[in-house]
């Protein structure tokens, strides 16, 4: 046949691109027209030319997929949403994940925004996986932020090293206050204050503990 490797290679690269239902007698009509060829010849050329292509093509695996995740393996994922009785996630991949308020601690949980921020990247255990491929997580055992601890300034370790000498380790009451006051006065005000009055100050714990006491008295002694 004239022109056969063209003929064949036209085949070919619409088989390639993949023919669409009910366009191959279609195609066929317009080969037969091109390659001036009856339309049965056109045919059977057809085909054979498609039977190879076919016998070419990789088969298909019937082996069944390593699952990508499983249960009591580890998991990351991005936090979604924060529902009132959970936090919903979502893989790398695209599975949705689910973290029960009840598997976020070992402990009672009453706000989720304590732990978690929409697009946290978190990790977790899988507790469990759904038919529908959903994954159930648990965060216990695993560190979560706490977004309500409040941030210390750098500052209040400096203060509490320069005091240290003078007055010993501050309580944490003394501390949250000495953050108060870097917070509303800043540290400028509060180094000057410092150095002015905290070499010279003196006090009597004796006698403090005693005045403490006396309040006492009358309801104890």
């Amino acid at each position: 046949m004239k022109h056969k490797k063209a003929f064949i290679k036209e085949i070919n690269e619409k088989l390639e691109i993949g023919l669409k239902f009910g366009e191959g007698k279609k195609f066929i009509k317009t080969l037969a027209e091109k390659y001036n060829m009856a339309e049965s010849t056109a045919t059977v050329y057809f085909y054979e030319v498609k039977k190879e292509f076919e016998s070419k093509k990789p088969s298909v695996s019937l082996e069944k997929e390593e699952p990508i995740y499983k249960v009591d393996g580890e998991i990351e994922f991005t936090v979604k949403g924060i529902l009132g009785y959970g936090v919903v996630g979502e893989t790398k991949e695209g599975i949705k994940t689910l973290v029960h308020i009840s598997r976020v601690k070992n402990e009672f949980i009453s706000n989720l925004e304590r732990y978690f921020k929409l697009g946290d990247k978190v990790k977790g255990k899988i507790h469990s996986i759904s038919p529908e491929n959903e994954i159930s997580v648990t965060t216990i055992g695993y560190w979560l932020p706490d977004y309500n601890k409040k941030t210390e300034h750098p500052e209040l370790k400096q203060v509490e090293e320069f005091l240290k000498p003078i007055i010993g380790e501050l309580s944490e009451e003394a501390r949250n206050e000495f953050q108060k006051v870097i917070e509303e006065k800043g540290i400028f005000q509060l180094s000057l204050t410092l150095g002015k009055h905290a070499p010279t100050f003196k006090a009597d714990l004796g006698l403090l503990l005693l005045n403490e006491l006396k309040k006492h008295w009358n309801d104890e002694l």
